[in-house]
């Protein structure tokens, strides 16, 4: 299996598709990660560092996160496809193992701000298991990683730095 995705795995983080102007091919690559790091579970489809340098797997598809509320999006289904692909395979754990930690939170902090009434089906179940294997999976839980939640139940007056 892994010989037949091989090449559409390297040019996927060649570094051109990633960095290409338009959303649409952006998108279209994530999506594509995704179901390459789907595919290919149990084992992991990319080095550790493919996986976590700012333009690799977890960075580009966390990037897709922080417009999640705009279900009008013309990339809404296929950030929810993002989203459902994480959750299924459980790569959030691998970004604890790689102590991504930093982009975890940028994880939580989208969807946390990108949660709305619409949201009450596939995405919001999805964001909800993604989150809840991340903290049940983490060996110790920093305030770094608690600010988010912190920050979304303050009262308009707190500042939470």
């Amino acid at each position: 299996m892994k010989e037949a995705v091989s090449s559409p795995m390297k040019a996927l983080v060649a570094g051109s598709l990633l960095k290409h102007p338009s959303m649409d091919v952006k998108v279209s690559v994530a999506s594509c990660l995704c179901e390459i790091m789907r595919i290919t579970a149990p084992e992991a489809p990319y080095s550790d560092e493919e996986l976590k340098i700012s333009t690799g797997c977890f960075p580009v598809c966390c990037f897709f996160f922080r417009n999640l509320s705009d279900k009008s999006s013309r990339f809404y289904d296929k950030r929810v496809s993002i989203l459902d692909s994480i959750s299924k395979v459980r790569s959030c754990i691998i970004m604890l193992d790689l102590e991504c930690y930093d982009l975890i939170v940028k994880m939580f902090e989208h969807f946390l701000n990108a949660v709305r009434d619409h949201h009450h089906g596939m995405a919001f179940s999805l964001i909800v298991n993604i989150m809840d294997l991340v903290l049940e999976e983490s060996e110790d839980i920093s305030p770094h990683m608690l600010k988010p939640f912190l920050k979304s139940v303050k009262n308009n007056n707190e500042v939470w730095d």
